[in-house]
């Protein structure tokens, strides 16, 4: 069990230290040994433990007033408001901010501005309320609309995939980190 939690440790420094240059090392074949792997680690460092992902699908009607004859473009901008850490769990409520460009029945142009909710409960095996958020990301996968209603309405389909990573503190070479 230990070989392999130190055939894994340092794993972990070889990918850290050319990411970063941990501990002023650098990684070229044969330059650093186990020892001074484990040796490296025996400070205070953080390390990402588990990740995971949702995907959230949003169905929404998006009333247009002045009617539309066409729409011109939409702009989505996805924004991740808060995240909370429970046991094995990632909360995150965001949303995506929608732009819409059309022209009305008139020939006008118009603007019309709304927010889609996205929240989504992502399961990262192992983490702790102590553990903090080492990554995140939030994207529009893909979207379709349609003009319903004689222009009144807009019904859009959109897919939002929302990525996270934890991470936690060590002190020294730990023993099974998702071990609650």
């Amino acid at each position: 069990m230990f070989k392999r939690l130190k055939h894994s440790l340092l794993i972990l420094f070889v990918v850290l230290s050319s990411v970063v240059g941990l501990a002023g090392a650098t990684v070229n074949s044969g330059e650093i040994n186990q020892e001074q792997a484990i040796e490296s680690l025996t400070g205070r460092f953080d390390a990402i433990i588990a990740c995971g992902e949702c995907q959230k699908l949003t169905v929404t009607d998006i009333q247009l007033c002045p009617p539309a004859s066409r729409i011109v473009n939409v702009i989505r901008i996805p924004v991740i408001d808060s995240r909370t850490i429970f046991p094995g769990k990632v909360l995150i409520n965001a949303h995506v901010l929608k732009i819409i460009f059309y022209r009305d029945i008139a020939g006008n142009s118009r603007i019309r501005i709304t927010c889609i909710p996205v929240d989504c409960c992502i399961e990262v095996p192992g983490a702790l309320p102590s553990d903090t958020i080492a990554f995140e990301n939030i994207a529009v996968e893909f979207s379709e609309e349609e003009l319903r209603q004689n222009g009144r309405i807009l019904h859009e389909k959109m897919c939002v995939r929302v990525n996270v990573s934890i991470q936690r503190r060590f002190n020294g070479i730990p023993s099974c980190p998702l071990i609650p």
